[in-house]
């Protein structure tokens, strides 16, 4: 029996293909791209908050209390390194299941994180840049009118918004199987819920010792009930968009 060309057998489909691929990617039959991802990711995350500290942020920024640990940005780049750090660690010493172990369950909090910063960070930089950008230090003489917004220069900017969540996701895409129903289903809201209750306690302690000010306009703008509305929306988009990610992985 003859077989025509429209009843090939789908393994040879470009989906297919595009699976085995990325299959052997995953399994470590091509160690170099991992190498290349985890290093250059953790390297320009790291460079990207150590120039920030040397930008002539507003005196009032660093002399308030919690610092630059205030921004959710920060915590995430932090968490996104380390993730990209232990991914590295892995590539050189694959077989211990410890590295695995922390490395997933430290990826299923950071990939939803830093997708929902830079999902929040974007838009607003672009279209409302008032609502999450400091005011730059006024020179003598200035008056309030004419104080500026204080932008990132644009090669830091994209170390520090677009890089973690942009590298994250290459991994989990090309490097790590999809997460099981359970742990999207219960592990990722739990940790989300954890991570926002955290991070919102930590902001609301930071604006209360800082005389109201907290680090995003959005949010020293609005009262306690709308921050905890904003609190809560993020927390429950994190895990959903990691539900998003799990379904269109191979």
């Amino acid at each position: 029996m003859h077989t025509s060309r429209n009843e090939l057998p789908s393994s040879h489909s470009p989906f297919h293909a595009t699976a085995a691929w990325m299959s052997g990617l995953r399994m470590g039959k091509t160690a170099f791209p991992k190498i290349i991802l985890h290093a250059g990711a953790a390297g320009t995350i790291f460079w990207g908050f150590h120039s920030l500290k040397q930008l002539p942020v507003p005196p009032e920024t660093r002399a308030q209390y919690g610092g630059f640990w205030q921004y959710l940005t920060i915590q995430g780049i932090y968490l996104a390194g380390l993730t990209m750090v232990l991914s590295l660690l892995l590539d050189v010493f694959p077989s211990v299941n410890a590295l695995k172990i922390v490395k997933r369950s430290l990826l299923i909090l950071t990939l939803p994180l830093n997708a929902i910063i830079s999902l929040i960070y974007w838009p607003l930089i672009l279209l409302l840049p008032s609502v999450i950008l400091q005011k730059a230090t006024q020179l003598p003489g200035d008056s309030p009118s004419d104080a500026t917004l204080f932008y990132l220069p644009l090669e830091m900017d994209l170390a520090l918004h677009a890089v973690p969540a942009t590298s994250l996701a290459l991994d989990f895409f090309l490097f790590e199987r999809k997460y099981s129903r359970h742990a999207t289903r219960f592990l990722a809201p739990l940790l989300s819920l954890a991570y926002t209750a955290w991070y919102g306690w930590w902001v609301e302690r930071c604006g209360a010792k800082n005389n109201g000010m907290f680090p995003y306009p959005f949010l020293t703008d609005n009262p306690f009930d709308v921050r905890l509305a904003i609190y809560a929306g993020a927390g429950l988009v994190a895990p959903l968009f990691l539900l998003l990610l799990n379904s269109l992985h191979f």
